[in-house]
């Protein structure tokens, strides 16, 4: 569970010292194969295919107006991989952020972070990952369209997703991003929707493996 790009919030609860522990072991414990899948199956027919997952998983692809913004906390590691949609029209790149920092600065950090309104600063949007060889072999920073991001209830870790499409198209100005303006960044852009619905599948899937290593230290 976790903020939803609509703004619900999920009320966070914190469990004992040892379910903390287990939750923030996952990135090491769970093969990243696992964490960022080979296909990612959502409502409906919609799918996800994973063309390639970055080698580095330093905190390298987060500009510093996106680091600036987790506070107290500190990236620690970034897990990123690039996706296409079933029919090729978006690719968009995903990452994991592990988040450092005490209980209370996670849940802090969980308390006053917005997607929606982070997704209207394009100084936060991440640095994409182009894969050789593939749809995406040429997807490149200037592509990005939209980006939206998700935290997990306990403010350890933070799922975004940047989309654009494969044609190439160069993407909206920073402006046009802050005003939400053009056929792009609209609701219904395909890219708006797939950068919306990545981080959410994660978050998902991380929520279960929280809960079964939880399950396991409590």
């Amino acid at each position: 569970m976790a903020r939803s790009s609509s703004g619900t919030t999920t009320r966070p609860t914190t469990g004992s010292a040892a379910q903390d522990a287990a939750a923030r072991a996952i990135w090491r414990t769970t093969p990243v194969n696992q964490l960022l899948p080979p296909t990612i199956t959502r409502e409906g027919t919609e799918s996800y295919i994973r063309l390639g997952i970055q080698p580095d998983d330093s905190c390298a692809s987060l500009p510093d107006a996106f680091t600036a913004e987790l506070a107290a906390t500190k990236c620690v590691h970034v897990l990123t991989a690039t996706y296409a949609d079933r029919t090729q029209t978006v690719t968009a790149t995903v990452g994991i952020v592990v988040l450092s920092g005490t209980v209370p600065e996670r849940l802090r950090l969980f308390q006053a972070w917005s997607g929606d309104v982070n997704a209207t600063k394009a100084a936060m949007m991440p640095h994409v990952y182009a894969v050789p060889g593939t749809v995406a072999s040429g997807f490149s920073d200037k592509q990005r369209v939209a980006w939206q991001s998700q935290l997990s209830v306990d403010g350890t870790y933070l799922v975004y997703a940047v989309a654009g499409f494969t044609d190439g198209r160069t993407g909206p100005t920073a402006a046009a991003i802050a005003a939400g303006s053009g056929s792009a960044v609209s609701s219904s852009s395909p890219a708006v929707q797939v950068a919306g619905d990545l981080p959410a599948a994660l978050q998902d899937l991380l929520a279960n493996k929280i809960q079964a290593a939880q399950g396991g230290a409590s």
